[in-house]
């Protein structure tokens, strides 16, 4: 089993749909599901929302920082994220994007996004501190 194969068994583990990119989830081995295989191209993916989402990808150009904005904004709530050949420059703008280092073998980058670790909950975002609580959860802009 390579370390990738060995990694993408543990983030791929869970409920929901599961969908991939840049690498193949065939349930070959019992703990690992099948799962969508979403091409490279954004314009290709189906319309529908993914619970998680292993991706595989070379190198993170500007490209795949569009591609992985969008995939996060649209179709999946968590994103499992590995990078063959890491830079030092990569851990900026997934920082931007919200994901977070995770562990894996030294010569790869791993990173994962979740929604709901994402953004914690904050005191002030509640009815009471807005300037018509009776509004909240009403109107939606």
């Amino acid at each position: 089993m390579t370390p990738f194969e060995h990694w993408a068994e543990g983030v791929s583990q869970g409920d929901g749909q599961l969908a991939c990119i840049g690498c193949e989830l065939n349930g070959s081995r019992p703990p690992t599901r099948p799962g969508t295989r979403l091409g490279d191209a954004v314009s290709d993916w189906p319309a529908q929302y993914f619970k998680r989402c292993v991706v595989r990808i070379d190198v993170l150009d500007a490209k795949a920082i569009a591609m992985l904005g969008r995939l996060r904004n649209q179709y999946a709530e968590q994103i499992a994220l590995w990078i063959d050949r890491p830079s030092a420059d990569d851990l900026e703008p997934l920082l931007g994007l919200g994901f977070k280092t995770l562990t894996g073998p030294p010569d790869a980058g791993c990173y994962g996004y979740d929604l709901d670790t994402y953004n914690h909950r904050r005191d002030w975002n509640n009815p009471k501190y807005w300037a018509n609580p009776e509004r909240w959860g009403k109107a939606f802009w």
